[in-house]
């Protein structure tokens, strides 16, 4: 889900009401720096550098309540393109178990997928079931640090039965903070149990301000811009091994 320009507007409208806004602030600046980032930890990162009051201090249940009642005027959001052709795609594979990792907070998830725009992901994501948010399992820290995806893949696991074998996890994200999250996960699994096949995709299609080089930077081992070619590669993973359980 492109959900990045509707809470950045959303965020910057607030801001900006409350007169905290002391710096322009450009999408490109945003978008390069903080995509993927929990508004809270954006503020204090925007006050650091001067753009934004130091006397604002926001928590999380205040931007709770500013996110829901402003995204229910205007939901705004966006799912990335055949992103539900590409999960109908993918499940038809037995040995595919798929899971939602976020930094989005129990409350905001709910929010947007109550949204109509994004109604078609409920068929594949359940909040009770396969949706795991930073702020709600393991340590709460969230996004860049690696704490969801590691709750989310020993979840899947122990929900399904399955073993921690020879597994391949594959994790795409859009973000640098999110590659970071997810390459730091990888190098902490692969320490658990080397007989893993961790893949980290960078895919530029949701964010129009991201760079291959940015993701790759980050930790990304594979950069894909087009949906058509993230369906192919996904499909070619799944087909890889079919004896093989992939996240």
């Amino acid at each position: 889900v492109s959900s990045e320009f509707v809470y950045k507007n959303i965020f910057m409208n607030y801001l900006q009401k409350i007169g905290a806004v002391k710096k322009n602030i450009t999408d490109e600046y945003y978008f390069s720096q903080y995509s993927g980032k929990h508004p809270i930890n954006v503020i204090k990162e925007l006050q650091k550098y001067g753009y934004v009051d130091t006397n604002v201090n926001m928590s999380v249940e205040e931007w709770d309540k500013v996110f829901q009642d402003e995204v229910k005027k205007d939901d705004g959001l966006i799912l990335s393109d055949n992103i539900l052709d590409i999960l109908a795609k993918i499940t038809t594979y037995s040995n595919v178990f798929m899971c939602i990792a976020t930094s989005t907070h129990k409350k905001d998830y709910e929010t947007k997928s109550a949204c109509k725009s994004v109604s078609g992901l409920k068929k594949y994501f359940n909040i009770d079931k396969n949706v795991y948010m930073a702020g709600d399992v393991g340590n709460k820290k969230l996004k860049p640090d690696p704490n969801v995806f590691l709750y989310a893949y020993k979840d899947v696991l122990l929900k399904n039965n399955l073993k921690d074998s020879d597994n391949i996890l594959v994790m795409v994200e859009d973000s640098k903070s999110g590659c970071k999250s997810a390459s730091s996960a990888k190098k902490i699994l692969l320490e658990e149990n080397p007989n893993l096949k961790i893949n980290v995709i960078g895919y530029l299609a949701t964010n129009k301000y991201s760079s291959a080089y940015a993701l790759k930077e980050s930790g990304a081992d594979i950069i894909v811009s087009k949906p058509a070619d993230l369906e192919k590669l996904l499909v070619k993973l799944a087909e890889e091994d079919k004896n093989k359980v992939s996240i």
